[in-house]
């Protein structure tokens, strides 16, 4: 049997390096999701705990300086928040285009995959019908050389034996 070669192959093997890079940049893209996440999460926390702390310190009698310097810190805490939440929406827009990017890659390989696999069947078919065909011809030639054999008298001891004497 022949061995089956499918044409696409140099393509295929293309389309699955491009799907291994498409998932490897996803990947990319989700880890620095997470990250602005943390970040931001991070920055909260110390915006929640810089709120104590100036709620603590109008209890107890601050100075000018040390209310201008917690006023100070707080706005650059929201400052850092706001710049952190569009740092994270740009992550997640950048996330969701490697996603699509990554279905894309799939669906690219999987179309040739499945006719690769179509080929292959198609190919398998044929074969098996070579070979079919082959072994009906073996066959066939075995039984008309039988069928002759059996026609035709072997040597001239059997045709005397049967009577027949064509001037032998």
């Amino acid at each position: 049997m022949a061995k089956f070669k499918f044409r696409l192959e140099r393509i295929l093997s293309v389309r699955k390096h491009q799907e291994e890079k498409e998932r490897i940049l996803f990947g990319i893209a989700v880890q620095k999701k997470l990250e602005a996440e943390m970040k931001l999460s991070e920055i909260r926390e110390r915006l929640n705990s810089a709120m104590e702390s100036r709620t603590k310190l109008f209890n107890s009698k601050p100075t000018i300086e040390d209310l201008v310097r917690a006023h100070e810190y707080h706005i650059s805490l929201i400052n850092r928040e706001v710049k952190a939440i569009k740092n994270l929406e740009e992550t997640k827009r950048i996330m969701e285009e490697q996603r699509l990017k990554l279905i894309e890659a799939r669906k690219k390989k999987r179309v040739l995959e499945r006719l690769r696999e179509r080929k292959y069947e198609d190919w398998k078919f044929e074969e098996e019908n070579k070979e079919q065909n082959e072994l009906d011809e073996i066959g066939l030639q075995t039984f008309m050389r039988k069928q002759k054999s059996f026609s035709e008298p072997a040597d001239r001891s059997e045709l005397i034996s049967r009577g027949e004497n064509y001037g032998y």
